[in-house]
């Protein structure tokens, strides 16, 4: 069977999510590109098709030229990446009795076009489905839940020893994730902070830039580390150096560093006002919900702190058994299965 995925975008600039099989869905549509004829069609300028890590790579730079490419390809389902892209909306009328999807990823606005003419929507937790059936008036039959999913056999516990008292990995392209909020909340906690700032870029953003500097202000910048982005063999190691794992987004549809995190032994402090994230734990089993503020945080340490080691196996024991990796690949069998 022919099988199309569409990216809206490509990753912050560079080519590296696509020559890589470190990613849950990247693993699962690699896996299927042996099994069926898959094409991904990604929003990139003035690049020919090429095969990329074994998967084949068609870039596009407008709707019409994306239209035309699938035109020529004739998929028999098609799978879009991100809910409210309008780009969407060429592709859907130009395929009205082709099976299409959607896939969320934490769109904050998740109002699609023709959503009528979409056989489903894949959000990444079930929390999700409601507000987008309701928000686009579909049933919510048509979402179906596809969480992010973990490389178990790399993100495990390693006998190592805790240096830090707790970590986060997450980008610093902008306060989306709170770090700041963190390292505020440091000034009262012991021990040492390591935040992993994923941007690829030739200089560090600028809120990468003021979280430095409020460190330095708070006179805890020789407690909180924080780093460029590390390729992903080295973050298993890393994150196995601290105590919890901490995930101070806004918003997130279901983030997959948490979860390596957890899988890891991490237990992990989570943000109240952030349901990608509270979803994601068991409260006091394997994590806490903390109020977003740096006393909520500070005491929510306290408390972890006195019971870290069994609810961080209570956190790689869940994860590793209820997202590996093929969880994801055997959604979309299950999918094609349907269609054929």
């Amino acid at each position: 069977m022919k099988l199309a995925f569409i990216w809206g975008w490509y990753k912050y600039g560079t080519l590296a999510f696509w020559r890589s099989k470190e990613d849950s869905m990247q693993h699962a549509i690699a896996e299927l590109s042996k099994e069926h004829e898959v094409r991904m069609f990604v929003a990139r300028k003035g690049l020919p098709r090429q095969f990329i890590n074994g998967q084949d790579v068609t870039f596009y730079q407008t709707s019409a030229e994306l239209v035309n490419h699938l035109k020529q390809f004739k998929p028999r389902m098609i799978f879009m990446n991100s809910l409210s892209d309008p780009k969407w909306g060429s592709v859907i009328k130009a395929f009205p009795k082709t099976w299409k999807s959607i896939m969320d990823y934490g769109d904050p606005k998740p109002k699609l076009p023709f959503p009528q003419m979409v056989n489903n929507i894949i959000v990444q937790q079930e929390y999700q489905r409601a507000l987008v059936a309701n928000m686009n008036n579909i049933p919510l039959s048509k979402v179906l839940v596809n969480p992010f999913c973990v490389d178990t056999s790399v993100f495990k516990p390693l006998p190592v020893e805790k240096t830090h008292t707790g970590i986060m990995v997450a980008d610093f392209r902008s306060n989306i994730k709170r770090q700041g909020l963190l390292i505020r909340a440091w000034k009262n906690i012991p021990g040492s902070l390591v935040l992993i700032g994923l941007f690829w870029r030739s200089r560090p953003p600028k809120y990468h830039v003021r979280c430095m500097e409020l460190a330095k202000k708070l006179g805890i910048r020789k407690r909180v580390h924080i780093l460029d982005g590390r390729p992903n063999h080295e973050l298993p190691a890393l994150i196995n150096k601290a105590k919890i794992a901490y995930y101070t987004s806004v918003r997130e549809g279901g983030s997959r560093a948490l979860l390596e995190m957890m899988s890891c032994g991490l237990p992990a402090i989570v943000m109240k006002d952030c349901l990608g994230t509270t979803s994601l734990i068991k409260h006091g089993v394997d994590g806490l919900v903390a109020d977003p503020t740096a006393d909520g945080i500070r005491d929510a340490t306290n408390v972890v702190l006195k019971n870290w080691r069994k609810m961080g196996q209570a956190a790689s024991k869940r994860i590793r058994s209820q997202y590996p990796y093929d969880r994801m690949l055997n959604f979309y069998r299950g999918l094609i299965r349907g269609v054929r």
